[in-house]
């Protein structure tokens, strides 16, 4: 096994309790009783986050509900992830790392998307920004839900490299 990969399809996602900003405690195991979470791994100086946070709001605001949950992490300090949260405007809940997600997740790099399944196994990870990856994973969200998918165009861009992790 390459332990500098990120977790992939049919590898047990590690479970976790972690406080969000909106003073919530977000357990993954918990959420995956009802459907499926999309977990969202950043860094608030992370350029390619920054490009995507748009993306997730709108995959949260499509998706979201008791069925389906996406959950940003961010791996920044709890109060700088507090108040990005707060200034943003986005919907999606913005959780606090714990310390161990890099560990845990395998990450090497933001941003870091893992869909996993309501059995605990990863669906799909990735990560960087790759528009195809990112409608490929929405559009089996969408499948499970019974909904229409919704899709990054074009404007969005293809890829954007992601930044190394740093603590």
């Amino acid at each position: 096994m390459n332990l500098r990969s990120i977790l992939g399809p049919g590898e047990q996602a590690p479970g976790f309790d972690l406080a969000g900003a909106d003073g919530e405690r977000h357990v993954l195991s918990r959420a995956l009783r009802h459907g499926p979470v999309l977990l969202t791994f950043f860094q608030l100086d992370c350029q390619a986050c920054q490009g995507s946070f748009l993306a997730w709001d709108a995959a949260a605001e499509a998706y979201a509900g008791d069925r389906f949950q996406l959950w940003a992490v961010s791996l920044d300090a709890e109060r700088d992830g507090a108040q990005f949260w707060e200034k943003s405007g986005v919907s999606v809940p913005v959780l606090f790392d714990d310390g161990r997600s890099v560990e845990a997740y395998r990450l090497v790099s933001t941003p870091t998307h893992v869909l996993v399944g309501t059995d605990g196994e990863v669906v799909a990870s990735y990560d960087a920004f790759d528009r195809a990856s990112w409608n490929t994973m929405l559009a089996r969200v969408a499948a499970d839900l019974g909904v229409a998918p919704i899709e990054l165009g074009p404007e969005a861009g293809d890829f954007r490299p992601g930044c190394t992790i740093h603590h």
